[in-house]
């Protein structure tokens, strides 16, 4: 079986689970890895799968033959370090440091262990998401909700 397939089936398989689940209609089950990433980062997404530990920490490693760090989901890949990452998914053991200089927003998504250590400068800020927790970081202040 060649790699498009596996991927089918996976995609499959995490569409009829977050079905299950509730998931809501934006998530058709026609969607590739991309198209997966693309919505567990979105707002939608994170709001749908952080409460629910979804998907599971084995799913996610599931996904690691597709390349999800290029998707922006970081799945125990040990320490890293990421310079101004938009939207990101630090997953497992993954140890982020994350570098926030570009005068923008980031959202970071920790899921199954995953820790991130973030720096922001020149008017950036991050905000860190985990369970039902938003921590936002600028240059002057935490704000944890």
């Amino acid at each position: 079986m060649d790699l498009r397939e596996v991927e089918k089936r996976v995609v499959a398989k995490i569409f009829q689970e977050a079905k299950r689940k509730g998931a809501c209609g934006r998530l058709t089950g026609r969607e590739d890895i991309t198209g997966l990433a693309r919505l567990f980062l979105s707002p939608r997404g994170r709001e749908f799968c952080l409460p629910r530990a979804f998907p599971t920490l084995h799913t996610f490693e599931t996904l690691l033959p597709f390349g999800m760090a290029r998707h922006g989901v970081h799945i125990n890949r040990g320490a890293i370090t990421l310079q101004n990452p938009s939207r990101c998914a630090v997953v497992g053991s993954t140890r982020a440091e994350v570098h926030c200089a570009d005068g923008q927003g980031h959202s970071i998504t920790l899921m199954h262990g995953g820790r991130v250590r973030v720096r922001v400068a020149h008017g950036s800020y991050a905000l860190i998401w985990q369970d039902d927790i938003c921590i936002t970081i600028t240059e002057n202040a935490v704000i944890i909700e």
